[in-house]
């Protein structure tokens, strides 16, 4: 049997495919009445972010306990800027290195490795972004940023992904290398410099 914890409720599953399609249905029933939204799964200690129905059928048969954690809308927007926010301050430092290395032509110094890890990034920035700015256009901790340009610098920061993009595939190193110096950069701290506006990170 797999217990199921959902918001201070306790059910219990047949470890089949049964049991996995009526836990999949039960959680997305709650969730849908509860006005709240899904943050994650907790999965005999595993932290599943997405695409929990997958990893429940998968592991139907191994599976013991399922813990479901629910944020409000406020806490699951904040958390998405904070994150973006402290991907940048972390990843700002990197980029020069890999400017250098494009500019230089030092291509195999290892800084280039870095550059697939920063696409992953950059992309999931602004789907995100775009995402929750397209779903909860109301929510007022939102509006404070898209009152100072958010939505604009996500989307500049879309167009210079897809520029990146292309400039990779023709192995343009020095297109890349710009990209990156006046446009991925300038946007980076674009956004960085809004989020740590006055009452926009609380």
């Amino acid at each position: 049997m797999i217990k199921v914890e959902v918001l201070d409720r306790v059910f219990q599953y047949d470890s089949s495919e049964k049991g996995a399609e009526d836990i999949i249905q039960s959680v997305s029933d709650i969730t849908s009445q509860s006005g709240l939204i899904l943050d994650c799964m907790d999965i005999d200690g595993n932290r599943i972010y997405a695409e929990y129905d997958e990893y429940i059928r998968e592991n139907i048969g191994s599976i013991k306990d399922i813990f479901v954690r629910f944020v409000t809308e406020d806490e699951f927007i904040k958390d998405i800027i904070q994150t973006t926010y402290s991907y940048i301050q972390g990843v700002l430092p990197e980029i020069q290195p890999i400017i250098d290395s494009l500019y230089t032509g030092q291509k195999d110094a290892g800084h280039i490795d870095n550059l697939g890890d920063l696409m992953e990034g950059i992309a999931w920035i602004f789907s995100v972004n775009l995402e929750i700015i397209a779903k909860y256009p109301g929510n007022k901790f939102l509006s404070s940023l898209l009152s100072l340009n958010y939505e604009e610098n996500i989307q500049r920061l879309e167009e210079a992904f897809n520029e990146l993009k292309a400039a990779i595939m023709n192995m343009d190193y020095i297109l890349i290398a710009d990209i990156l110096n006046y446009e991925i950069s300038d946007v980076f701290n674009s956004i960085s410099t809004t989020v740590q506006k006055p009452g926009n990170m609380q």
